[in-house]
């Protein structure tokens, strides 16, 4: 392995490196030691720092309690252990006895959120989720506080008419003024016959 270091600067923080008017800075020591590493490590082959003898690496521990990880504990990591220290014993504080109730969920495929009324019912299945940690009994992936937000009511576009109040048709130019009023429709429910008791012929005045 290679060790190098690159100073630049003067024996006192208190001046300043100033050449040709630049002031020198650490920036320009690490653009040394980059040049510097690539040209004599140019044909070394990456590898991995080795471990010292005694030392055993990578055991995956409980964040919370440092014995070995079970599929229950909530958040893992890896450490290394003096050789003979390295735990033994499954995490006693997550298991699967220890974690309560179970809580099942409609859960949206398409978007791995809760499912609504809306959701297709061939993209909704049951997942079971450990009340404690709030993790997926067979994955442990997290278990979704939000709603699809895929599938929704569909919002139809309103119709709106001017319609006859004394025959419930659309108004015509024939009708009393006093009779025409403005509504709403959902698309497919509006009037689509003209008003048959206002004509040209018994217009009101």
């Amino acid at each position: 392995e290679l060790i190098a270091g690159v100073w630049i600067g003067n024996d006192s923080q208190a001046l300043p490196l100033i050449i040709n008017n630049t002031k020198i800075t650490s920036g320009y020591a690490a653009g040394i030691w980059g040049d510097f590493a690539k040209r004599v490590l140019a044909k070394t082959p990456i590898t991995d720092f080795p471990f010292p003898s005694g030392v055993t690496p990578n055991i995956e521990v409980c964040a919370e309690t440092g014995y070995l990880a079970s599929a229950y504990c909530p958040e893992t990591i890896r450490e290394l252990f003096i050789t003979g220290t390295e735990p033994t014993d499954s995490c006693p504080t997550h298991a699967a006895s220890d974690l309560g109730s179970k809580i099942s969920l409609q859960v949206c495929l398409d978007s791995e959120a809760l499912a609504t009324t809306f959701c297709p019912s061939e993209r909704v299945i049951t997942k079971t989720y450990w009340a404690v940690t709030g993790t997926e009994t067979n994955d442990g992936s997290p278990m979704p506080t939000e709603n699809c937000p895929l599938h929704g009511e569909t919002q139809a576009e309103e119709i709106v008419v001017e319609v006859c109040n004394e025959s419930g048709l659309l108004a015509t130019p024939f009708c009393p003024f006093e009779a025409v009023e403005t509504h709403s429709f959902t698309p497919g429910e509006e009037p689509t016959l003209p008003c048959n008791l206002h004509s040209g012929r018994n217009r009101r005045h």
